[in-house]
């Protein structure tokens, strides 16, 4: 994979070579190179998919987006290769999807949040207090992009396939002074994105200012911002923990989804055997693997801000998340599904209760629940 702007350092770019399916060069005692056969005959194409990513490398949603692309390569022997732009340099955020639509790339990675008039099903992710469990958010937007036509339709009008739909991390506020209760955030300017974290902001007397990932340190540096809601990428891969010291989990949940989409123009680039190699690695992507290469990142980002001697990570009681969801109430919801009925969804209500049911299914189970977060919050008070 040829990865443009990777971070770190010690993950050096590199083009890796590789090439056709495994099982066929033994077979035919193919010794001449990747995706060849004796005489030198292709086995399978040689297709490289361009990546636009808005994300910084080193963090756990590009380590998850890594470990996808990395396996295509590994289980395609090399026959699928990626050209990997990272941090918007092919296409700045707000044109991603558009840049797959275009062609300018053959797949691309941004949150849903930022195109919104594209994807308002998607983004069911900004619903309040849903749940902080990665892996069954993850689950349930998959299954959901497998089983219900109208949400499976709004990528597929584009020329779009989606691969997966992740949770950033759940929602972490960064400020100047201690975010100890709701009262805290009268006054307060906080950077926030997707409609509900917008409408909880202005439901405790907050004013949201919308700014993108890359604009928030300079957001604080100058004043345009207080605080911000983020996740664990903010302090660490932003440097946030430079201008801000406290950091609080305040119970609201996941705030906002990744997507991953191919065009469909260069998923049929692809030979029938490519395809199957490749949608083998978007199911265990979204089903258990993905979110795995997730969690080991993230748990390093909990080591580096307990190693910060100005950093204080908390989390609310349970009385004080209550009080928050209480003055949030349903207004996320119904803004939600008003803006899915204006964009000429029919029963925006029923895929609400179909994610639901696929959230408490896929969160019963303990031993699968991934909450990075919270995990912290609770070594912060234990240390």
């Amino acid at each position: 994979m040829k990865d443009h702007l990777r971070w770190p350092q010690s993950r050096a770019i590199t083009t890796v070579a590789v090439g056709g399916l495994a099982a066929a060069m033994l077979l035919s005692g193919c010794a001449s190179g990747p995706g060849s056969d004796a005489s030198g005959d292709s086995s399978e194409p040689d297709v490289t998919l361009t990546v636009a990513s808005f994300l910084l490398d080193g963090t756990p949603n590009a380590d998850m987006v890594h470990w996808f692309l990395d396996t295509v390569e590994e289980e395609s022997d090399g026959s699928i290769t990626f050209d990997y732009f990272a941090a918007e340099s092919l296409c700045p955020s707000s044109e991603i999807v558009q840049c797959v639509v275009d062609g300018r790339a053959d797949m691309g990675v941004v949150p849903a949040a930022y195109t919104p008039d594209k994807f308002p099903l998607q983004n069911l992710s900004a619903l309040p207090f849903m749940t902080d469990d990665n892996a069954a958010m993850t689950r349930a937007f998959y299954e959901l992009n497998k089983g219900n036509e109208e949400f499976n339709a709004e990528s597929s009008r584009l020329g779009l396939t989606n691969l997966a739909y992740w949770p950033a991390g759940a929602s972490l506020f960064g400020t100047k002074v201690p975010l100890e209760s709701t009262e805290d955030f009268e006054g307060m300017r906080v950077r926030a994105v997707g409609d509900g974290l917008l409408a909880a902001m202005e439901a405790v007397g907050a004013s949201p200012i919308a700014l993108t990932a890359g604009e928030m340190y300079e957001g604080v540096e100058r004043g345009v911002i207080d605080g911000l809601a983020n996740n664990m990428d903010a302090p660490i891969a932003y440097k946030l923990t430079e201008v801000l010291d406290y950091w609080t989990d305040t119970g609201y949940g996941h705030y906002i989804t990744i997507g991953m989409w191919i065009s469909q123009a260069a998923y049929d680039r692809m030979s029938p055997a490519q395809q199957e190699i490749f949608d083998s690695a978007v199911e265990r992507l979204n089903t258990g693997e993905g979110i795995a290469a997730f969690a080991a990142t993230a748990a390093t980002q909990c080591d580096y801000m307990l190693d910060q001697p100005n950093v204080e990570l908390t989390r609310w009681s349970d009385e004080e998340i209550d009080s928050f969801k209480a003055m949030t109430g349903d207004t996320a919801e119904q803004m939600w599904i008003e803006t899915a009925k204006s964009a000429g969804i029919e029963d925006p209500e029923a895929v609400l209760e179909e994610y639901r049911g696929y959230l408490d299914e896929f969160g019963a189970d303990d031993t699968t629940r991934v909450a990075p977060l919270a995990d912290c919050a609770e070594r912060f008070a234990n240390r």
